[in-house]
C-alpha cells in the first residue's frame, strides 16, 4: 500500500469506500470501525487510517473558510503595533493564524503591507513552517512574486511575517472583467509562468498554484502569492520539510493526488490547470465541478483523461481553441511527470511559439503540420509560389515539375534557412547597436530581444557539426546577454536571463577555443564568453568564482598578445583582463593588487597597437583611471584619488562632448562626476563637491526621464541622491539631508524589487540608510538614527564579510555602538558586542591596507579617526 499510484481499480475502490465511510462516522464509532478493519484487513487499515491523518492535518492550512471559527484566536484591533508596522484591518484567517492589512510610515512614504500572524494555538511545527516561509520569501524577489517585507514576533511573542499588500484581483476574475481576448491572456500567463521558472531556479516548488493565488494588479501585474507551503528542493539539515500533503484537490496534480513526490513538473501541471481555466472557464474533467467532494476531484485528477480545451471552450460558446492550444495545454497536464514539459520556461517557450505563429513542440514530428504553420506565416509569399508552379506546370508538364520538386524545395530550405540566420544577426548585432544609445528604446530593445532568441531557437536546432554556426551562435547569445543585463553597459535590468545566455555562448566556445588546432580568433571568443560570465558573477557577489574566470580568460588574452604582438585586438584583450581582475581584487578587499592591475589595463591601452586609438579606447582609459582612484581613496591617499578621478572626468567629458547623442558616455561621465563629489567630500571641501554633485545628477535625471525603464541609470540617480545627502550633512544641514536621501531610499527600493540579487545596490542602498540614520541624529531623534542605523546593518550582513564592503559594516557596528548608548531601550551587551564587531571588523581592515571610505565624508569624521577613537574600552551608558 505504499504505492497508491500503483494500486490496482479494485484496491483503490474499496479504500476510497472505506474511506468515505469513516469520514460519516462520529469519532468514537470510526475508532470502534477502524479497530474492526484492522482484523479483518490491516492493509486496507493502514491505509486508510493515514489518509484520514493527512485530511485532518491538511483541512489546518489549506484555503482560508469563508466564514469566521468560532474556536478561533481573537482578531487583533484596529491601531494595534506589529514591528514597525500599524494593523488597518483584518484581510483573512486560517488554521495557521490570520492575515492583517498593515501599514508603515518612514522615509516619507506609506508602505502597506500583508502581515501573517501566527494564533497561540497553531498546530505543530507552525513556528517553524512560518520561519521557512520567511526564508523562501527572502530569497524570491522578482516583479510577479509578492516579496518579503519583515518579520519578527509581536509584543506578545506571536510569530508575524509581512509580506507585500497585493491590491489586486485573482487572475481568471481579472481576465473575465477585463475582457481579455485570447493572446491577451497566454502574454498574461507567460509573465506568471516567468514567476514559477524564476522560484524553481531558486529550488523553491510552489505546490499550490490557483487563481486565488494569483492576483493582478491594477497596472495588469500578476503577482504570486503564498509561498507558505512552498517546498525547498534542496532542503538542508535543519529545513522543517511539512510530512503532510499540502493541496488544493482541484488544481492539485496526479502525484500529489497520490501521495507521491512533489517535483517541478507539479508546478507545471497546476499551471496547464490555470491556463485550462483561463481558456475554457471550466475544470479538463467531466463532472468536476465546483461542488464536487475533494475525493471525487482528486480520483478524476489520478484517473480521468481530461477533455480537449477547444471542446471545452465551444461548449462553453468561448472564442474557438485551435489543436495547438489543445497540444500545449494537454502535455501540461499528462499524468506522468516526465511526458510534461520539462520546467515552466519549456511550457513558456511553446506559447511563444504559438503567439509568434511558429511550430510548437507540444506537435513536433507531423511534417504536414509544419508545413501548415509556414503557409500561415508566409500567406502571400505561397500565393505567388502557387501561381508560379501552376504556370510552369502548364508549361512543362507534371512529371517534369515532379522530378524537379525535390530539387527546389531543398533549394527553397536552404534559402529560408540563410534568411533566418541573417535576420537574426540584423536583430542582435545591427538594430540593437543602432538604438541602444538612445534614450527611451528600452521597449523595442526587450521585443528585439524576445524576438532573437525566438530565431536564435530555431537555428540552434540544426546547428549539429557546423562550426561557423557555432560561432555565430555563440556571438548572438553573447550579445543578447550583453542587452539584457550586462553591468557595464546600458542593460534591461534582466540579470539571471543574461547569466543563462552568456553561459550558452560559453558553452559553444568552449570546444572550440580550447582545441589543439583552436584559431586565434576561437581563443579570443572563449576568453571573451569567460570574461562575460564573470562579469555577471561579479554583479551577483560572488568575486571569487569571476577572479577564477578573468583569470583564465586574461591567460588566453596574454598568450594571444604575445603571439601576434601588433594586433590591436590582443591588446584589447589583456587591457579588459587585466581591468577585469582589478574589479574582482577590489570587491575582495585586495586594493593595492587591484591598483596594479588597473595601471596595467591603462598600460596596454596607452603604447603600440593601441596608441592614439579611438574614442572608445580612450572612454575604456578613463574608467580605468576612475578604478584606479578609487583604490587610491581606499588606501587613503585621498589628494592623489581627487587628481585621477579628475583626470578621468576631463577625459570622458571631453569625448561626451564630442558625441553628444551617445547616452552610454553621458551616463560614465555623470557616473564619474559623482565619484569626484565623494572624494572631495572625504577630503572635507563641500564647497569644490556641491557643484559637482549637482551637475551629475542634472545629467543622470534627463537620462532617467528620457528612458525611466534603464536599471542602471535609476541606480546612478539613487547613489547620487545618497552622496548629496552625504554631503548636506557634511556642511550641517540634517533636515536638507533627510529631504534627499529620502528620495533616494525611495528609488533604492522600488529598484529593490527586481534587482536585489545585485550586491553593490544592497551595498549603496544600505550606505544611504546609514546617512539617515545621521540626519536623523543630527536633528536629535537618536532613536530613529539607531532604526536607520539597524537597518542599514541587516542589508550589509547580506553583503560578503570581507572584501569592499567591510568598511561600510564597521562604520555602521560602531554608529551603533555610540548610538546605542543614549537610547534606553539598547541594553549594555548590545552595546558592547556592537563596539566589538565595530573594531573586529576595523583590525581586519586595517591589516589589509584599508585606511579611508568613500562613503563617509569630511576628515574629521573619517573612517580610520572615529575607529582610533573607538578603540577605548569604556562601554557603559552615560549618566542620563
Amino acid at each position: 500500500m505504499n504505492e497508491p499510484s500503483a494500486l490496482t481499480a479494485a484496491a483503490h475502490q474499496a479504500i476510497k469506500a472505506s474511506l468515505l465511510t469513516a469520514l460519516d462516522l462520529e469519532a468514537g464509532a470510526r475508532a470502534a470501525w477502524l479497530s474492526d478493519l484492522d482484523h479483518s484487513d490491516g492493509a486496507l487499515s493502514r491505509e486508510v487510517r493515514r489518509l484520514l491523518d493527512a485530511h485532518e492535518r491538511a483541512g489546518r492550512f489549506l484555503d482560508l473558510p469563508d466564514g469566521d471559527d468560532e474556536d478561533g484566536d481573537r482578531p487583533l484591533p484596529a491601531n494595534f503595533a506589529i514591528g514597525p508596522f500599524v494593523i488597518e484591518r483584518e484581510l483573512g484567517r486560517g488554521g495557521m493564524g490570520m492575515v492583517y492589512l498593515g501599514t508603515r510610515r518612514d522615509h516619507g512614504y506609506v508602505q502597506r503591507v500583508a502581515i501573517k500572524v501566527l494564533g497561540p494555538h497553531v498546530p505543530p511545527g507552525a513556528v517553524a513552517r512560518l520561519r521557512d516561509e520567511r526564508r523562501i520569501l527572502a530569497g524570491l524577489n522578482h516583479a510577479c512574486i509578492a516579496h518579503f517585507v519583515d518579520g519578527g514576533t509581536t509584543s506578545e511573542g506571536l510569530p508575524y511575517l509581512a509580506m507585500e499588500y497585493v491590491a489586486g484581483r485573482p487572475v481568471t476574475s481579472s481576465c473575465d472583467e477585463a475582457g481579455l481576448d485570447v493572446p491577451a491572456r497566454l502574454r498574461l500567463f507567460l509573465k506568471i509562468c516567468g514567476a514559477v521558472h524564476f522560484a524553481h531556479q531558486h529550488l523553491v516548488v510552489h505546490r499550490d498554484i490557483k487563481p486565488s493565488n494569483i492576483l493582478v494588479t491594477a497596472d495588469g501585474t500578476p503577482k504570486l502569492l503564498d509561498f507558505g507551503i512552498a517546498k525547498l528542493l534542496e532542503a538542508g539539515p535543519d529545513a522543517h520539510v511539512a510530512t503532510v500533503q499540502v493541496l488544493t484537490p482541484h488544481y492539485a496534480s496526479p502525484e500529489q493526488a497520490a501521495g507521491g513526490a512533489v517535483t517541478t513538473a507539479t508546478d507545471v501541471y497546476s499551471l496547464g490547470m490555470l491556463l485550462y481555466e483561463l481558456l475554457t472557464g471550466s475544470s479538463p474533467y467531466r463532472g468536476v465541478s465546483r461542488d464536487s467532494s475533494p475525493l471525487s476531484v482528486l480520483d478524476a485528477v489520478r484517473t480521468a483523461e481530461p477533455e480537449r480545451p477547444s471542446q471545452a471552450a465551444a461548449r462553453a460558446v468561448r472564442v474557438g481553441l485551435d489543436a495547438d492550444l489543445d497540444a500545449i495545454i494537454l502535455k501540461a497536464l499528462r499524468k506522468s511527470p516526465a511526458d510534461r514539459y520539462g520546467s515552466a520556461e519549456q511550457f513558456a517557450a511553446d506559447l511563444e511559439r504559438y503567439l509568434a505563429g511558429r511550430p510548437v513542440l507540444a506537435r513536433q514530428g507531423s511534417t504536414v503540420y509544419a508545413a501548415r504553420k509556414f503557409v500561415g506565416r508566409h500567406r502571400a509569399g505561397v500565393a505567388a509560389a502557387v501561381v508560379a508552379l501552376a504556370s510552369l506546370t502548364a508549361a512543362t508538364g507534371v512529371s517534369l515539375w515532379q522530378s524537379r520538386a525535390a530539387d527546389r524545395q531543398r533549394l527553397r530550405a536552404e534559402a529560408r534557412f540563410a534568411d533566418v540566420r541573417k535576420l537574426a544577426n540584423s536583430f542582435v548585432f545591427e538594430f540593437d547597436e543602432t538604438v541602444r544609445d538612445i534614450p527611451g528604446t528600452t521597449a523595442a530593445r526587450k521585443l528585439v530581444i524576445a524576438r532573437s532568441l525566438g530565431y536564435l531557437e530555431e537555428l540552434a536546432r540544426d546547428v549539429h557539426d557546423d562550426l561557423p554556426m557555432q560561432r555565430e551562435l555563440a556571438a548572438a547569445y553573447q550579445r543578447i546577454g550583453d542587452v539584457q543585463g550586462n553591468p557595464f553597459m546600458s542593460n534591461l535590468g534582466e540579470r539571471s536571463e543574461a547569466l543563462v545566455n552568456y553561459r550558452r555562448a560559453l558553452n559553444l566556445r568552449e570546444p572550440l577555443g580550447s582545441s589543439p588546432t583552436a584559431t586565434a580568433a576561437d581563443r579570443a571568443g572563449l576568453a571573451s564568453a569567460l570574461s562575460a560570465v564573470g562579469d555577471l558573477l561579479w554583479a551577483g557577489g560572488d568575486f571569487a568564482s569571476a577572479l577564477v574566470h578573468y583569470e583564465r580568460a586574461s591567460g588566453l588574452d596574454e598568450a594571444l598578445a604575445a603571439a601576434a604582438p601588433e594586433s590591436r585586438t590582443a591588446a584589447y584583450g589583456v587591457a579588459r583582463s587585466a581591468y577585469q581582475m582589478g574589479q574582482a581584487l577590489t570587491k575582495l578587499g585586495r586594493f593595492s593588487t587591484a591598483r596594479q592591475h588597473y595601471a596595467r589595463s591603462r598600460v596596454a591601452l596607452d603604447g603600440g597597437a593601441l596608441a592614439h586609438d579611438t574614442a572608445e579606447h580612450r572612454r575604456f582609459q578613463a574608467v580605468a583611471a576612475m578604478k584606479e582612484a578609487d583604490c587610491l581613496l581606499r588606501e587613503g591617499m585621498v589628494d592623489p584619488a581627487v587628481a585621477l578621478y579628475r583626470q578621468s572626468a576631463a577625459t570622458l567629458g571631453g569625448l561626451s562632448q564630442a558625441d553628444p547623442a551617445s547616452s552610454a558616455l553621458r551616463r560614465t561621465y555623470a557616473f564619474v562626476l559623482n565619484r569626484v563629489a565623494a572624494a572631495e567630500g572625504v577630503a572635507g571641501r563641500y564647497d569644490l563637491a556641491a557643484p559637482v554633485i549637482a551637475e551629475a545628477l542634472a545629467a543622470q535625471e534627463a537620462l532617467g526621464h528620457a528612458d525611466q525603464g534603464n536599471s542602471q541609470v535609476q541606480g546612478d540617480i539613487a547613489m547620487s541622491l545618497s552622496t548629496r545627502g552625504g554631503l548636506e550633512l557634511l556642511h550641517g544641514r540634517p533636515a536638507d539631508a533627510e529631504r534627499v536621501l529620502g528620495r533616494a531610499l525611495a528609488a533604492y527600493d522600488a529598484l529593490r524589487r527586481t534587482q536585489t540579487d545585485y550586491v553593490d545596490l544592497r551595498s549603496d542602498h544600505a550606505v544611504a540608510v546609514r546617512r539617515l540614520g545621521d540626519a536623523r541624529l543630527g536633528s536629535g531623534d537618536v532613536e530613529g538614527a539607531l532604526r536607520h542605523y539597524d537597518e542599514a546593518r541587516v542589508m550589509l550582513d547580506a553583503t560578503p564579510r570581507d572584501g569592499e564592503y567591510a568598511p561600510e559594516r564597521a562604520l555602521v557596528y560602531l554608529r551603533m555602538s555610540e548610538t546605542g548608548r543614549r537610547v534606553p531601550a539598547a541594553s549594555a551587551d548590545d552595546v558592547r558586542r556592537w563596539r566589538a564587531e565595530a573594531l573586529d571588523e576595523w583590525t581586519r581592515l586595517s591589516a589589509a591596507g584599508v585606511r579611508a571610505w568613500m562613503g563617509e565624508f569630511g576628515g574629521a569624521t573619517r573612517l580610520a579617526e572615529a575607529m582610533a577613537g573607538a578603540s577605548g574600552t569604556g562601554t557603559g551608558r552615560p549618566t542620563r
